[in-house]
């Protein structure tokens, strides 16, 4: 009787946990899926965007390079430690 126990506590253990990591993994691509998104994005339109782009020390050029956010709704900071990878 022991064995039998052993043998449906083994089994019902690997379905039950292959199931349950199947859940948590699709929960993690549904969770994760922008970040994914941009791991898996072609690098090239990366460099396109960054082509033509030039470091500078002065804040207010930092913010007139970046195209599509305007004055009111970035951080100098963050900026700063976008450019220069601080």
């Amino acid at each position: 009787m022991r064995k039998i126990c052993l043998k449906i506590h083994r089994w019902l253990g690997l379905a039950l946990g292959i199931f349950i990591s199947i859940i948590c993994f699709s929960g993690a691509v549904l969770v994760f899926q922008d970040e994914i998104k941009d791991a898996l994005q072609d690098k090239s339109k990366n460099a396109e965007m960054q082509q033509g782009f030039q470091h500078h020390d002065d804040p207010a050029i930092i913010v007139s390079q970046i195209s599509g956010f305007g004055r009111d709704r970035i951080f100098i900071e963050a900026v700063i430690a976008l450019v220069f990878h601080a």
